[in-house]
């Protein structure tokens, strides 16, 4: 939403779409790249550029549980990612992976 800052909106958004509190979250990285962000707007229709930042959270607290948004979940190992995401999403969980303390900038 406007005017809330990532964090802010990062911990609003998992609160409410999955119902857990998140704690210390991590910039894994910032996602711009035309191949994987060329997508539709979700209001006008227009393909678009869109820019992602993508937050990786290790410590949490609560229980998932499924919402209006979420109907159903799945945590993951590296070899496990499953196959259907879209390829900015299967980019972010595969640089997960392989975070090293510096953020992605693709």
């Amino acid at each position: 939403d406007g005017g809330e800052d990532w964090i802010g909106a990062l911990s609003k958004e998992v609160r409410e779409e999955v119902g857990l509190i998140i704690q210390d979250p991590i910039l894994l990285g910032v996602y711009s790249d035309p191949i994987l962000n060329i997508l539709p707007d979700p209001v006008t229709g227009e393909r678009r550029c869109f820019v992602s930042a993508a937050f990786l959270v290790k410590k949490f607290s609560g229980e998932v549980r499924l919402s209006d948004e979420i109907s159903d979940f799945g945590w993951f190992f590296s070899h496990e990612i499953p196959e259907n995401m879209l390829g900015a999403e299967a980019t972010k969980f595969q640089d997960a992976f392989r975070f090293q303390g510096t953020p992605f900038v693709r």
